[in-house]
């Protein structure tokens, strides 16, 4: 498994996917299951083109930054800050797994706004770690392991950054 790879491939699906163009994502990075957590977007590649096609339309002006890629075995997570018309911020965190050919066959997200105001300092990218806690099929010692890379980054007071 090549991690490199699996996270510039990442990184490529999805910034292709958001800029409009996300069957071409899907011919170029995706296996041939494409199994989708998210339950505002339907299972499979139609139901991730139909999504990213009807986000362009709605909101062709959104804009996403990639702040870290992360890889592990055949997972790989990214972190992101989107910022979306009426300048209204999102912080995600994205995790793909991989097949043994390089290809997309699984996706997990978690989104949150950032506020504009919290009552305490810790960053937000921890809520969405554990949140994913909560999926039955994820990895946990690949979770655990993204943990402790973003605690060690002080993500409080983070800057964004392009993956590459």
């Amino acid at each position: 498994m090549n991690t490199s790879k699996n996270k510039a491939s990442a990184i490529s699906f999805y910034r292709m996917a958001y800029a409009g163009h996300p069957k071409e994502a899907v011919e170029r990075y995706v296996g041939a299951d494409y199994i989708q957590h998210n339950p505002a977007v339907a299972n499979g590649t139609a139901g991730f083109i139909d999504y990213f096609e009807r986000m362009q339309v709605e909101y062709p002006e959104k804009s996403i930054e990639f702040v870290r890629a992360i890889a592990e075995g055949d997972l790989v997570a990214l972190h992101t800050h989107q910022t979306w018309p009426g300048n209204d911020q999102y912080v995600t965190m994205d995790f793909f797994r991989f097949d043994k050919n390089g290809k997309i066959v699984e996706h997990w997200d978690a989104i949150q706004q950032i506020p504009k105001s919290s009552a305490n300092t810790l960053s937000i990218a921890y809520r969405y770690c554990f949140d994913l806690l909560l999926s039955p099929s994820f990895n946990l010692p690949f979770l655990t392991h993204a943990i402790s890379v973003l605690d060690s980054s002080s993500l409080s007071n983070y800057s964004i950054v392009h993956a590459t």
